[in-house]
């Protein structure tokens, strides 16, 4: 596996693959939740590739490396969920009774975050 992703980001992608997890965890302090909707996310972009051979939903389209899919999008969701975890127990969070209202905000949330973080932090096409 070639590990250039890492050193060649100059995007909040990481961040946002993070953040959501954490707070996802945040709400839900279900782990199997959490790690259940990482995994429906990156399913979503690889059949979207697979069916188009580019990302129609997504606004830059280019395609992910393995190192990308395995190490920042579903390592650092790992992390944010990790995140999470540590958060709720350090600052002892009470548990929230989840309704369809709140996982229909959670989703709707998290997709408009992810889908439109592409338009305004992609650094390197916004300086050049």
């Amino acid at each position: 596996m070639d590990f250039e992703c890492i050193y060649d980001r100059r995007t909040l992608f990481p961040v946002a693959h993070i953040l959501s997890p954490f707070l996802i965890y945040l709400i839900a302090q279900n782990v199997s939740i959490v790690l259940g909707l990482i995994v429906v996310w990156e399913m979503i972009e690889f059949i979207v590739y697979a069916a188009a051979e580019s990302y129609l939903i997504f606004p830059d389209g280019s395609a992910e490396t393995v190192c990308d899919i395995v190490l920042l999008d579903l390592g650092n969701g790992i992390l944010g969920l990790l995140l999470g975890i540590w958060f709720v127990d350090r600052f002892t969070l009470p548990t929230i009774i989840m309704n369809p209202w709140r996982w229909l905000t959670i989703i709707f949330t998290v997709v408009l975050w992810i889908t439109f973080l592409s338009l305004d932090y992609e650094c390197d096409n916004w300086i050049s």
